[in-house]
């Protein structure tokens, strides 16, 4: 008997001891948890601050990246920061946040366009939600990819690209890059989608774009808005049945775990907007001003030929993963045109018409 209560002491103090080890580190980890909150904010506004390097000036621009870090854009804008800081010679110091740590496309340009960051990036469809000129861009099928040329090249020298130029000044940002994104096809996790009645009652997530909701509905789909850094576990999690984006986005956000089907609809392009703060952009120097653009512009090149070939790659493997890829032929396509040219008459009124003739007239 005394045996047994001496281990029984013994017991109760080892048991005593582990939970004041784990209730010690619980401590430990929760003042860690409360510095970083605490330091985090005064951290990243120091980032902001000029300051003074050998008596003179230097910038900090900070960017908000939605896209995973091995994605064209990604690397796109990791180029841009190269460039940037090299033609500057230090006086611009770029960082970027990418994977959506400072928020998916709407808030990071949000926050950029309230200043509290420099530079963010988001898909054309998340810009509707700052202008409905954006909107243009997500009408079904306005572009088509033997045109993707001719679309660049107005983007970048002709009226298309200054346009959306003075679209973004009067909401207080300056475009930088305008990056390829790509076609969106539909995706499914739980059944094959082949034809137009295998779409109906697909529950698909969808960004806030008023167009983009509006064409699945139009294709008798369930549109649900989830933000971009929502919604891989909304689908694992079943919460919607598919989704609709480009393969290189899907392939390196990990969304081949969870997809098994996905038709080639092409159905929607889309642009990725890398937007300055404009009273930031219009705060540097002049000569600082033009090394950001011209940053821009040599990043850019890099970047689309970049998504090409991981949209190709990404076709490869999720192939090779075993996810099955159904390419339309030209009379069903033609039947998913004409499905949602309602769409185009539902918007007539809201998008202006000068931006859908300019993308229009590249289509040529």
């Amino acid at each position: 008997i005394y045996e047994k209560f001496i281990f029984y002491l013994k017991s109760k103090t080892i048991s005593h001891k582990k939970r004041l080890r784990m209730n010690q580190k619980n401590i430990r980890i929760s003042l860690l948890l409360f510095f970083v909150l605490i330091t985090l904010p005064t951290f990243l506004n120091n980032l902001r601050k000029e300051e003074v390097n050998q008596g003179e000036k230097t910038y900090t621009i900070r960017i908000a990246n939605p896209s995973a870090p091995s994605d064209a854009s990604t690397l796109g804008y990791q180029k841009f920061c190269d460039i940037v800081q090299t033609l500057s010679k230090g006086k611009i110091k770029v960082l970027l946040f990418s994977n959506a740590i400072l928020g998916s496309d709407r808030a990071g340009m949000e926050a950029a366009q309230q200043g509290l960051i420099e530079v963010a990036s988001s898909s054309s469809p998340n810009m509707a939600s700052f202008s409905t000129s954006f909107m243009a861009l997500d009408l079904p099928y306005i572009t088509e990819r033997k045109y993707q040329e001719n679309l660049y090249h107005d983007l970048d020298n002709g009226l298309l690209g200054k346009e959306f130029k003075k679209i973004a000044e009067s909401i207080n940002l300056v475009p930088i890059m305008f990056g390829e994104y790509g076609y969106r096809n539909f995706a499914s996790t739980k059944r094959p989608i082949k034809s137009p009645q295998s779409l109906i009652n697909l529950n698909i997530r969808t960004t806030d774009s008023p167009v983009e909701i509006k064409v699945a509905e139009e294709l008798k789909m369930i549109p649900t808005p989830i933000a971009w850094g929502e919604a891989y576990i909304a689908l694992q999690q079943g919460a919607v049945d598919g989704e609709s984006n480009t393969y290189s986005l899907l392939y390196n956000s990990k969304h081949g775990e969870v997809l098994k089907y996905f038709i080639e609809s092409e159905h929607n392009y889309s642009l990725n907007f890398l937007m300055m703060n404009k009273d930031y952009f219009y705060s540097l120097p002049q000569d600082l001003q033009d090394i950001v653009i011209e940053s821009g512009r040599q990043a850019v090149i890099y970047e689309r030929k970049l998504m090409a070939e991981q949209q190709k790659i990404a076709r490869e493997e999720f192939i090779k993963m075993g996810i099955s890829i159904y390419t339309p032929m030209k009379k069903e396509k033609d039947y998913y045109k004409k499905a949602t040219r309602r769409v185009w008459e539902e918007f007539s009124d809201k998008i202006p018409s000068r931006i859908i003739q300019l993308i229009q007239a590249t289509q040529t």
